[in-house]
């Protein structure tokens, strides 16, 4: 990811690119600076221009559509990065796309100080699919809100997540299993969710259970109706966090933020592993200290992902897209709070992978009780080609830890061809990728009663961790890991609600990693 440096004055315009999970930005620059309102007014504001490209985009009206999600990053005469504020109008979507501004608080009115926009999605305008380009986009960031003065000379840094939106709507939870593996000895209860508040228990007597609801044995309705239970509509992140993306974020922290979010060696020595102790690549995570940082002057690290060893960094074969494992929750979350996002809860889960059908019992996220499980194949291993040895499968990396064949890449099946229906590329009702296997991810439990689905608002704290009172509560029983291919297959179907990694904020794991959402409402 190459900053982007710029002189309000001068304009001069310099291209970068960021490229995560198939989607790239490049050609980046500032313009139309407006300064109409005074010197170093803060109502002055600038142009962020950009391309934006990804692959396999559609859009469908009678279903849902994917996006990409915009952020941007600044720092002024090379000090700390900070997150842009952006307009909640003022934008400029290319032709045959829209862009909606994403605010911390989509259900508030927009303040260019208390509830700013911290992001915008852009996604098609009408219904279509392939691969998408769009040229000249502009985003009007605020800067004069923030304190930057107009003549700052600054670094700019355009980062996209690509998303998948999950519109409202009623959906079950539950698959009517019952067995003495799961979480609280039950599963939730077979239950059509059917509102919005959470405070209400469903009746699950509609179309799509036909049993009683309620909450598994034992547990009852958050206490706070505006616990996300699914039934509102948001945007998921199409694939897990990329080794690709937590490098890009390790290296937008300070030197005391890097320590807190990465391993106890993992800042401080030069070609050694960023996430676990090691000099070499455990279970295929490749992100390593390309150059040392220093405590004495507070120098950041720099990090690379270097895959195949060679000590030359961020190149074809270095694993950018492979799915980021050894992550601890405290990770998963600084990660989503830095990028605006935030945890999905368990509900949400069931929904972004089941959609509006019946259940299936023991069902995965293709939405069978059955696998065709693979490992990798072929000498593309670490790149954007990396491929598995069977025509498809649907459960990649289901027990293949031990070997350290897996997580593998993301997007990997939906990049074949001859995947393209739900069950041979494994993707969710909703187009979501490797909602079952490849790697564990955590999700919101019912348990966590403070939980209300607030969104990161680009910054976290000076020891690297979360600002969001609401994630985050001092028990592991607060995140269930979901999407897990380890120890037993159960763990992979989607209505499991095992405990599993989520020990404490600092552990991390060789199967730990995650992905975000973002409400719309």
């Amino acid at each position: 990811m190459k900053p982007i440096y710029i002189s309000f004055l001068a304009c001069f315009l310099f291209s970068g690119q960021v490229i995560s999970n198939n989607i790239s930005i490049s050609n980046i620059s500032i313009t139309g600076q407006d300064i109409s309102a005074g010197v170093n007014n803060s109502a002055n504001f600038s142009l962020i221009k950009f391309d934006v490209s990804w692959e396999n985009s559609w859009r469908s009206a009678s279903l849902n559509w994917d996006a990409a999600w915009i952020f941007v990053k600044y720092r002024v005469n090379g000090g700390v990065w900070n997150h842009c504020n952006l307009n909640n109008t003022g934008h400029t979507a290319p032709l045959g796309s829209t862009i909606n501004a994403g605010l911390i608080n989509p259900a508030s009115a927009f303040n260019i100080t208390t509830n700013p926009a911290v992001g915008a999605f852009i996604y098609r305008s009408s219904d279509g699919s392939g691969s998408v380009n769009y040229q000249n986009v502009y985003l009007r960031w605020n800067y004069g809100s923030q304190g930057v003065q107009d003549a700052d000379v600054l670094d700019i840094q355009v980062f996209a997540i690509e998303m998948v939106n999950v519109p409202t709507g009623t959906f079950a939870v539950g698959d009517g299993v019952v067995d003495s593996f799961n979480y609280n000895s039950n599963r939730f209860t077979l239950t059509t969710i059917n509102t919005g508040s959470a405070t209400t228990v469903p009746s699950g007597t509609g179309s799509l259970g036909g049993q009683a609801g309620g909450y598994p044995t034992g547990q009852t309705a958050p206490t706070n109706s505006s616990w996300p239970n699914g039934f509102n509509g948001f945007y998921c992140m199409k694939y897990e966090i990329t080794q690709g993306l937590y490098r890009d974020f390790l290296n937008t922290l300070t030197y005391t933020q890097q320590v807190g979010r990465t391993s106890a060696q993992g800042i401080t020595t030069a070609r050694f592993m960023a996430l676990y102790t090691g000099s070499n690549v455990q279970y295929r995570n490749g992100i390593e200290v390309k150059t040392a940082g220093n405590a004495t002057n507070n120098t950041p690290a720099i990090f690379g992902c270097d895959f195949d060893g060679n000590n030359s960094y961020d190149s074809d074969y270095d694993g950018e897209w492979i799915a980021c494992n050894f992550l601890s929750t405290g990770d998963v979350l600084a990660l989503l709070d830095w990028s605006a996002l935030r945890p999905m809860s368990e509900m949400e889960y069931e929904k972004a992978c089941r959609g509006p059908i019946a259940p299936v019992q023991r069902e995965y996220a293709w939405g069978t009780n059955l696998r065709n499980d693979a490992g990798l194949s072929g000498g593309d291993f670490g790149q954007t080609t990396e491929a598995l040895n069977v025509n498809y499968s649907n459960a990649a990396g289901t027990g293949n830890y031990v070997g350290g064949l897996s997580p593998f890449r993301v997007g990997n099946l939906a990049s074949n061809s001859s995947n393209t229906g739900r069950i041979t590329s494994g993707g969710t009702y909703y187009g979501i990728m490797e909602m079952t296997g490849n790697i564990g991810e955590i999700c919101v439990n019912i348990l966590n009663f403070s939980f209300i689905g607030t969104h990161g608002d680009g910054t976290i704290n000076t020891l690297g961790v979360c600002t969001n009172s609401d994630w985050w509560i001092s028990s592991a029983s607060s995140f269930n890991s979901k999407s897990i291919p380890v120890n037993s297959i159960y763990k992979l179907e989607i209505s499991d609600r095992s405990i599993n990694y989520a020990y404490s904020e600092f552990q991390r794991n060789y199967y730990g990693g995650g992905r975000g959402v973002r409400s719309t409402q």
